[in-house]
């Protein structure tokens, strides 16, 4: 009779939890949604046979980019004592400086590598979405936390649409596409 209000407590920090899961996949599809456009746009203005021949180059970008990263941690492995502080951030920077690469490069290969990186991305964030339908489904307050996740969801929607496009209406930016 005493832990009545733990349980209420639990199950709103578990509706607060799904509320705050949907919002950041939301961003994340919201975020998605746009790099989708961006490469779509990219991809209706090379051709396939450039494409095609450029797969090889771009599997081996992305492998020279996965050894750059175990190669980073290996060194951060074996220097931690020493450069300890700046360790975080200089990954960071190397995680960045990679895909500022990719996405500011212009050949086809890396387009080809964009496209490779894009539906990884896609599947690892909608395979997040099937796990927090299953979670949600799970919970002491299913309902509850499945009118949060609508709502969130909801307002992820509105603000790819209509948010977005207003935002951008004077940039140089074609916000029809």
């Amino acid at each position: 009779m005493g832990k009545e209000w733990l349980e209420q407590l639990r199950g709103a920090i578990l509706g607060f939890c799904g509320a705050i899961a949907v919002g950041i996949l939301g961003f994340g599809f919201v975020c998605l949604m746009n790099l989708w456009k961006e490469l779509i746009l990219q991809l209706r203005k090379a051709s396939i046979g450039s494409l095609l021949v450029s797969i090889p180059l771009a599997i081996l970008w992305l492998a020279m980019g996965f050894g750059v990263l175990i190669g980073a941690g290996m060194v951060a492995d074996r220097f931690a004592h020493y450069i300890g502080a700046l360790l975080r951030p200089l990954l960071w920077l190397v995680i960045t400086l990679l895909f500022w690469g990719l996405w500011r490069g212009r050949s086809r290969a890396l387009l080809v590598l964009r496209l490779i990186l894009m539906l990884s991305f896609s599947a690892i964030i909608l395979s997040a979405a099937v796990f927090m339908c299953w979670w949600v489904s799970s919970e002491t307050a299913p309902l509850l936390v499945f009118f949060l996740a609508v709502i969130a969801s909801l307002n992820v929607l509105f603000y790819s649409r209509f948010v977005r496009d207003t935002a951008l209406k004077d940039n140089l930016v074609d916000t029809r596409i």
